[in-house]
């Protein structure tokens, strides 16, 4: 199994950070190898999402079931795709006036070996990527 674990302390409130991770639909307009970010279904603190992306030539999609503690964190868990395992945790943690620590831990398997040589590094290259384009996102939207 693979696993991708960031964090960062960032200047915006725990507020602003878990907003921008929610607005799923928002994604393929700032992530640049997001190719599709649909909410398919939105009941009460549950979203199932599709997710696609694109990095080098290669496409993958999936769909998600995300469970969402308001501003504290966001559950993300396989319905679909090509993995065995998929479960990604966000978590925003107030830190007074620093802003806040938003941290991000991921683990998934492909479901196969032909997906996991072609797939695996290009997986961890977007993941790893999150905390900063959110980051970037945040200066975007907050002007700060």
């Amino acid at each position: 199994m693979s696993s991708v674990r960031r964090e960062d302390i960032v200047p915006y409130t725990q507020k602003q950070m878990y907003d921008l991770v929610c607005d799923i639909e928002a994604y393929r307009h700032f992530l640049p190898w997001c190719s599709q970010s649909d909410i398919l279904k939105r009941e009460d603190n549950t979203v199932l999402a599709a997710l696609g992306i694109r990095y080098k030539g290669i496409s993958v999609s999936f769909t998600t079931l995300n469970r969402n503690a308001p501003d504290e964190s966001i559950t993300m868990e396989l319905a679909e795709g090509p993995f065995r395992h998929l479960r990604g945790v966000w978590k925003f943690t107030p830190m007074g006036d620093k802003g806040c620590k938003v941290s991000l831990d991921f683990n998934y398997r492909f479901s196969n070996f032909f997906y996991e040589k072609l797939l695996n590094s290009m997986f961890e290259r977007v993941v790893f990527s999150l905390i900063t384009a959110f980051l970037s996102r945040a200066r975007q939207i907050y002007h700060a």
